[in-house]
């Protein structure tokens, strides 16, 4: 019987033996998913875990409301300044900053966790753990609709393996996600089971609603989600294309709503790295061409998609980088030319699904693209930031499917015996089942260990900011009450956290903490009077890098003669080095320098170091800010008592 005499029927799923085979091969999969993830119940916090911790415990000057804490700053020019004034965001932020990502329920579960075990970090992250347990079983049911049991057990093990889970797992605020994706994979569900019901029930129709609802709720991701639910109905559901797109009307309403709401109370455009395809749509389309090519890649092909992944595997390879010699520069480490690396590895895929068709089932082909469509469509809307692997969680789950069902397919076209079958059909399917094996092999293997690789290299990247922020001279009581001055740290996270990371870390307690820039450049320091210096920066502009612009974009940049009051002193910009590019700037504070109560740190190798003032007229040079490197890493359990046992 050939493909194309094959008739459309009903997977055999629905069987209850097949149905219990499914489910308790999920099982195995959760328990070999809790060893491979393991490693990260004991990771530290990261990044917006630390502004949420600081938000919850009172430290923050915004809302603390439990269900907007991924609110980071709502466009309040009396909210922004009691931030600059505090140090809780740079001096330099415009008055309207704003950065605001509607995940309620997903904030909600991260109160929960600071309510029932605050600092209690190995229990976050197993919380975080059993929401990926629920995405896992989530997508076993939406597959148990649709997917034959083959396809459907090697689909949830290639999906529970590839490392865009365990990354994204790594860090606590990035469990929104899951979230997400959880219910929206539980409205798939019900939408597929719905919609191939020949007298579908309103009470189904509700709960599919309801699970969209949840699903936007936990964070944006949903929209992810709905790219599948287009998917399905483009590819694989059999029906006029008038009820076709009936079926798509709950998801499409929910999303309206979603989209009205966000467009009134939220807006990711704070950040550079971010662009808000709502308010900012040139700047969205003009980034979406090296964006989407990379995301893929790293999706279907494991090209890691953070364009400094390759630079980072060549400096791992000294003896290569030498080899190449001036070649080097010539390797795709920029946007474009990555996109272009990546984009040429998808034809050769796309040309194998095609051929496929000639063995492939008509369920297993209509899985197959279905999928790989619900793919694409999931990753557009994560363009609107930097691609990164913890993105991808969505994206990755269509390509499992995809590879599944083109593997299972093919393994039933050259096992079936009873089919007639040609040199090209045996050609054919040999192919196809070599091409998914290797992506299987890459999925599982390749993925698993860079998923532990990435925590044993994120757990020392955190030992390091730990160390940064927690020197002997930044313990309590030597800090408490005192205006902690950082001249410059060497990323955004250490210049933005540096007071909520202090404080978890030592228990100390100063009055506010000021970074003054933060960026990989040396300075000069001038002392011009009692009460203040002029920080100069040695090659290189100052608020001039991506991250730094995050919070006054180049279209408002500060020219000379601009001064911003921070409360605890005025920064004034005395000269640039290109239009919107200071090269120095004053900073006069309201009391003399040597006052007690101000205390100047440097960036070192050994972390914050104290930093003695040169008498008036006399000059300093402040090295290259750097994190120290730890060795060892710490367990975590001394980061989550730490809080309870420093005041001893």
């Amino acid at each position: 019987m050939s493909r194309h005499d094959e008739s459309p029927r009903e997977p055999e799923l629905g069987a209850p033996r097949r149905a219990r085979a499914l489910w308790l091969w999920t099982l195995v999969v959760l328990l070999g998913v809790s060893w491979l993830y393991a490693t990260c119940l004991g990771l530290d916090y990261a990044a917006d875990d630390f502004w949420h911790i600081a938000t919850l415990e009172g430290l923050q000057a915004g809302d603390d409301a439990p269900y907007k804490l991924y609110a980071f700053a709502e466009g309040d020019p009396a909210e922004t300044a009691a931030h600059l004034h505090r140090g809780t965001l740079p001096w330099w932020t415009v008055p309207d900053w704003q950065f605001v990502m509607v995940r309620p329920l997903s904030s909600l579960t991260i109160a929960l966790d600071h309510r029932l075990a605050p600092r209690a970090v190995w229990l976050h992250h197993l919380h975080s753990l059993a929401w990926v347990w629920l995405v896992i079983v989530a997508a076993a049911l939406w597959l148990r609709q649709f997917a034959s049991l083959a396809v459907a057990g090697v689909a949830v093990v290639l999906f529970a393996i590839d490392d865009s889970v365990g990354i994204a797992m790594s860090w606590i605020a990035n469990r929104c996600a899951f979230v997400s994706m959880a219910f929206a994979l539980l409205a798939l569900a019900i939408n597929v089971r719905r919609t191939r019901t020949r007298t579908p029930s309103r009470g189904a129709a509700v709960l599919e609603a309801l699970a969209w609802a949840l699903a936007f709720c936990g964070g944006e991701y949903a929209l992810c989600g709905v790219g599948y639910l287009v998917a399905w109905h483009l590819c694989a559901h059999e029906a006029p294309w008038a009820a076709r797109a009936r079926a798509c009307a709950i998801g499409a309403a929910v999303t309206l709503v979603f989209l009205v709401v966000f467009s009134i109370y939220g807006s990711p455009g704070g950040l550079a790295e971010y662009n808000d395809p709502l308010r900012d749509p040139v700047r969205f389309i003009r980034a979406f061409g090296h964006k989407l090519p990379r995301m893929l890649g790293e999706t279907w092909l494991s090209i890691g998609c953070d364009s400094a992944w390759i630079g980072a595997r060549l400096e791992r390879w000294p003896a290569l980088e030498r080899w190449l010699g001036p070649w080097g520069e010539s390797l795709p480490t920029s946007p474009w030319r990555h996109a272009l690396l990546c984009a040429a590895g998808l034809p050769p895929l796309l040309g194998l699904a095609w051929l496929s068709r000639r063995v492939l089932s008509r369920r297993d082909a209509r899985i197959m693209w279905a999928a790989a469509l619900g793919s694409l469509l999931a990753t557009i809307p994560l363009c609107s930031t930097n691609p990164q692997t913890r993105l991808l969680v969505f994206p990755s789950l269509g390509a499992a499917v995809a590879i599944a069902a083109l593997l299972v397919g093919s393994a039933r076209a050259l096992w079936d015996r009873r089919a007639r079958r040609s040199r090209t059909h045996v050609t054919v399917a040999l192919a196809g089942l070599l091409g998914a094996g290797g992506l299987a092999f890459v999925d599982t293997v390749l993925d698993g260990q860079r998923t532990r690789w990435f925590a044993e290299s994120f757990a020392r990247g955190q030992a390091g900011m730990a160390a940064h922020v927690s020197t002997e001279a930044l313990q309590p009581p030597a800090i408490d009450g005192a205006h902690v001055i950082v001249l410059s740290t060497p990323s955004l996270l250490l210049g933005v956290h540096g007071m909520s990371m202090n404080r978890i870390y030592t228990d100390a307690r100063p009055q506010t903490w000021h970074t003054l820039t933060f960026g990989w450049r040396p300075y000069m320091l001038k002392r011009t009077s009692s009460t203040a210096f002029v920080l100069s920066s040695i090659g290189s502009s100052i608020l001039s890098t991506r991250d730094e612009r995050s919070f006054r974009p180049p279209d408002r940049a500060l020219r000379p003669g601009d001064a911003v009051d921070a409360g605890l002193f005025v920064a004034t910009v005395k000269s640039e080095r290109e239009p919107g590019q200071p090269l120095a700037i004053e900073f006069d504070f309201k009391r003399p320098l040597e006052d007690p109560a101000l205390r100047f740190f440097a960036s070192t190798k050994d972390g914050l170091t104290p930093l003695t003032m040169p008498q008036v007229g006399g000059s300093v040079v402040v090295s290259l800010p750097m994190i120290p490197t730890v060795p060892t890493v710490p367990t975590v359990t001394t980061t989550a008592t730490t809080a309870t046992t420093a005041r001893g």
